[in-house]
């Protein structure tokens, strides 16, 4: 069995996301500057040292997001499910009118119920069971794709957050969007395709589909997203939306988790350095990691490295930085992020045996980490 084979067969190694702080922060210094200084010449280590590099990314925004939980001492509360009330019943059954309307009527009446059905949802998901349209969702989701894609620019924006909430709401709903034309229509706007729609929505309504497994990611993949997402990560000045690169960032970890494929698509892209820009000050500043385990300071080193000669060294606020960990944090599915498999060891022991600076001491600090 090969190295990859085995590495997929058997369950991550155990080990606590905390404790892998400090040993991410280390291993990932060498790779970062590697990557900067590329090889052109041996492509295909370039290649497989940046697929690495991402993947221990994404495990570094996992452990950031579990010891800002830690620091914070809260966990995610669950959502208490309740019984119906007057005012839920009363929003249901115009909810159930609106979706009756959208698969009978057609321009402008649609283009109404769309957004008049979306202002329902958004400010109760539980009118999505209410009114039935979990059950039956075929035709009102055609219909919905149909405004997105076609109805006017307010039209088209709450088609997209619809859709979105929808996404999120259930996996067979997000299962029966997937099999309409909306991906497609959402890779078009985050192109730039939509004048008038924030592509950051089309990227947050990708990233719920994207969230519900290898399929839909794919599917994202093939319908040309990943170019698209990442210039939306490195847009920067005037012309550039404030809420872009988040949410392009949010995507493009929706659709590497678990996807060796898409990553190494990713990477090809240029989507390394950007990536890298976001998440290591936000780890930084949500972690507090003490001053005595080093990985602020390695984490600084990073971002150094990722910065351009003339530009400011930022850092966001604690608060800023631990919501924004724990939004990337959500876009990886149910299973989290890439786990440290015989795979992901095997790349690394490489890296071990390689003459890449500090390569042996953030390989050993990884291991002994992973062990306790």
């Amino acid at each position: 069995m090969s190295g990859a084979a085995l590495g997929a067969a058997l369950p991550p190694i155990a080990a606590k996301q905390v404790r892998l702080l400090e040993a991410l922060a280390y291993l990932l210094e060498p790779l970062v500057e590697a990557a900067g200084a590329a090889s052109k010449k041996d492509k295909e280590k370039t290649k497989e040292q940046g697929v690495l590099t991402l993947a221990l990314l994404m495990r570094l925004v996992e452990a950031a997001n579990e010891r800002a939980l830690q620091l914070s001492g809260s966990l995610p509360a669950a959502k208490a499910k309740a019984g119906s009330t007057v005012q839920q019943e009363t929003a249901a059954r115009r909810a159930r009118q609106l979706v009756a309307g959208l698969q009978t009527e057609y321009g402008n009446d649609r283009g109404r119920a769309v957004i008049d059905l979306c202002g329902l949802v958004e400010h109760d998901r539980a009118i999505i069971d209410l009114c039935g349209l979990a059950s039956k969702p075929e035709g009102t989701l055609a219909a919905i794709v149909e405004q997105m894609d076609r109805g006017g620019a307010d039209v088209r924006e709450q088609a997209t957050v619809l859709l979105r909430n929808l996404a999120e709401h259930s996996d067979a709903l997000n299962e029966a969007i997937g099999r309409t034309a909306a991906i497609k229509v959402l890779a078009r706007f985050v192109a730039g395709g939509s004048k008038g729609l924030p592509r950051a929505e089309a990227a947050t309504t990708l990233t719920a589909l994207a969230r519900s497994g290898r399929e839909r990611q794919e599917a994202v993949a093939a319908a040309g997203a990943v170019p698209s997402l990442v210039k939306m990560l490195k847009a920067d000045g005037k012309h550039a939306a404030p809420d872009d690169s988040a949410a392009a960032a949010l995507c493009l970890c929706s659709l590497m988790a678990h996807h060796a494929e898409i990553t190494a698509l990713v990477l090809a892209q240029g989507g390394l350095p950007p990536l890298a820009r976001m998440v290591l000050p936000l780890v930084a500043s949500a972690t507090q990691l003490p001053a005595a385990n080093g990985a602020p300071a390695a984490l600084q080193a990073l971002h150094k490295v990722l910065q351009d000669e003339c530009a400011s060294q930022t850092w966001p606020s604690e608060a800023a930085a631990v919501a924004a960990v724990r939004r990337l944090a959500s876009a990886f599915p149910s299973g989290g992020a890439q786990g440290i498999s015989l795979e992901l060891l095997r790349r690394i022991v490489a890296l071990a045996d390689s003459t890449e600076k500090g390569a042996t001491h953030a390989v050993a600090s990884l291991l002994v980490r992973a062990a306790r």
